[in-house]
């Protein structure tokens, strides 16, 4: 429970002065999508135990961006989820200090205009005691304080004055956290302070950053020495989230209803490479947990642009793809499918997957699929 105590004051200062936010709600007339449409899908999610919602890998749909918020303040607010993980780095959630929850999510999401509304939201339930959060990401975020400046001074400040300079060297020297940097960190040395930092840690959340580190740090330097295939390193990121989503999920509340924010190919339940089936964050909770129910994102037209870079049009979707077949015949703005209807479809090409049409059973990745007619690009709440 001391963890707890610890995320919940650690957010209280940032959402004590919020006014009090019942749902996130952003103009109904740019997306079309009405309340009876909404409540519908969130009848369907709202008994569900652990709900894993995902976007287009891209990050840059930013419709997607506002319809996941509206159904996150409603699963909240309605059906008792009361765990809210998301996509960012897990630092900023283990300090024991309060956080800027616009610093402590990724700025691709907390920048942007379709987002921002439920910071908010998610602040005033933390405040109430109705919601416990988490970053599940082992990479550091750009907007990150606290990890890219002061998590390195906490951390080696545990260990022997002999060792805590020469370890403070070896952060400062790493590119994942100091950008430039002047001195390169020598592998050996930093895993040798990590490790030396596990074994001195005064308490789990020190424990859980250095874990972090060490795999993040282990990808990094396997990726410059050319020894990790592009996808075993997705993999081992993957397993990275799954290991920090149980490590909250241990501390959390018992039987907590979960949200957990973060792209398709994550939240996928099943994926296939190019050498076999993939282990992704969504597979592993699978076989970890029960209640696991998978939503994927996708669209038909539109435009798209990750924060801050130029809007561009999405490629029309081919006529024997789910993105269209599922549009036929209807003026609706948004297509929700639930598991049998994915079932139906069979092997179909989709765009969900990444920036190619790439035929999928969809059926076997998702437990739902949503279809947004119409796509934007994100808004950056930053004069560009």
């Amino acid at each position: 429970m001391k963890f707890v105590k610890n995320i919940l004051f650690s957010l209280l200062l940032v959402a004590c002065s919020t006014p009090s936010v019942r749902e996130v709600r952003q103009d109904p007339s740019s997306f079309g999508i009405q309340d009876a449409m909404l409540d519908s899908i969130v009848d369907d999610l709202c008994n569900k135990q652990i709900v894993l919602l995902g976007e287009h890998p891209s990050h840059a749909f930013g419709r997607s961006f506002e319809l996941k918020s509206r159904i996150v303040s409603r699963l909240i607010e309605n059906c008792g989820f009361n765990v809210f993980l998301i996509e960012s780095g897990i630092y900023g959630y283990l300090n024991g200090t309060p956080p800027d929850l616009h610093a402590a999510i990724k700025p691709l999401w907390s920048e942007t205009r379709e987002f921002e509304p439920l910071i908010p939201f998610l602040a005033e339930k933390v405040r109430m005691k109705k919601l416990w959060m988490g970053g599940i990401d082992d990479q550091v975020d750009r907007n990150d304080t606290y990890a890219r400046f002061q998590m390195e001074k906490d951390l080696t400040s545990i260990l022997p004055v002999r060792d805590r300079e020469n370890c403070l060297v070896q952060f400062q020297g790493s590119e994942m956290l100091h950008y430039p940097v002047s001195l390169p960190a020598t592998e050996d040395a930093l895993f040798g302070c990590l490790k030396e930092i596990k074994r001195k840690s005064r308490t789990q959340e020190q424990l859980q950053m250095a874990a972090n580190l060490e795999r993040m740090f282990l990808r990094s330097f396997q990726r410059e020495r050319g020894a990790i295939s592009e996808e075993k390193e997705w993999m081992e990121r993957d397993r990275s989230m799954f290991l920090n989503v149980r490590w909250f999920l241990k501390r959390f509340p018992k039987n907590s209803k979960v949200i957990v924010w973060a792209a398709n190919s994550h939240v996928a339940k099943a994926w296939s490479g190019s050498s076999g089936p993939k282990e992704s964050l969504g597979s592993l909770m699978q076989k970890e947990f029960k209640g696991v129910y998978s939503v994927g994102f996708t669209a038909a037209t539109g435009s798209q642009s990750m924060l801050g870079k130029p809007a561009s049009p999405l490629e029309p979707a081919p006529a024997d793809s789910i993105e269209s077949k599922a549009f036929e015949g209807s003026g609706d703005p948004l297509k929700y499918l639930n598991h049998d209807q994915l079932t139906a479809y069979g092997n179909i090409l989709t765009r969900a997957l990444g920036s190619k049409f790439k035929s999928a059973p969809l059926d076997q990745m998702f437990d739902a699929l949503m279809i947004i007619k119409d796509e934007h690009s994100t808004h950056s709440l930053k004069p560009q």
